[in-house]
């Protein structure tokens, strides 16, 4: 999703600012420790696929997905090493 701003009222329209919006997970976890981010179109597949993998920095950590762009279901997950 991209979410677009104008100036104002009399700005140029070609001038605005794009925002790209992603959907994340928020990991809750063992500072140090390894996580991986899987992700899921459909809550019925046992098909789950590696978004990142991670080691925790802090807790809790948020990991956007840029890549969900033309999903519009999307599933997370996190899964210790």
């Amino acid at each position: 999703m991209v979410l677009r701003l104008n100036g104002g009222a009399s700005a140029d329209p070609t001038n605005f600012l794009a925002i790209a919006l992603y959907p994340g997970i928020s990991i809750y976890g063992q500072v140090g420790r390894s996580y991986r981010v899987e992700y899921t179109n459909s809550l019925g597949s046992t098909n789950w696929s590696v978004l990142t993998n991670v080691t925790l920095p802090k807790s809790p950590f948020l990991i956007f997905d840029p890549t969900s762009t033309g999903n519009p279901t999307r599933f997370y997950r996190s899964v210790g090493n």
